[in-house]
């Protein structure tokens, strides 16, 4: 099992099939990701985990992706689902 920086254990991540998908805590660390993911970007799960998924965000897409998780913590939002 795998578990959130309160350790608390995660849900079974199953990936979107044909999809990437990342699951980062509110101030952007990686916590899960798919093969799909991993083989974009070139670097493996144990790599990306802990790091900033902003860090992997355009610089032109930060402002708004760092809004849209504000709309999580606030709870303005419940889920969040950006396709590039």
């Amino acid at each position: 099992a795998q578990f959130d920086t309160m350790g608390n254990p995660l849900p079974d991540f199953v990936p979107a099939e044909g999809g990437f998908d990342v699951i980062a805590l509110a101030d952007g660390r990686i916590l899960l990701c798919n093969s799909a993911f991993t083989r974009m970007l070139g670097y493996t799960v144990d790599e990306l985990r802990g790091g900033s998924a902003f860090k992997l965000t355009h610089p032109d897409d930060v402002e708004e992706s760092r809004e849209l998780v504000q709309q999580l913590v606030t709870g303005e939002e419940d889920l969040l689902r950006v396709d590039k």
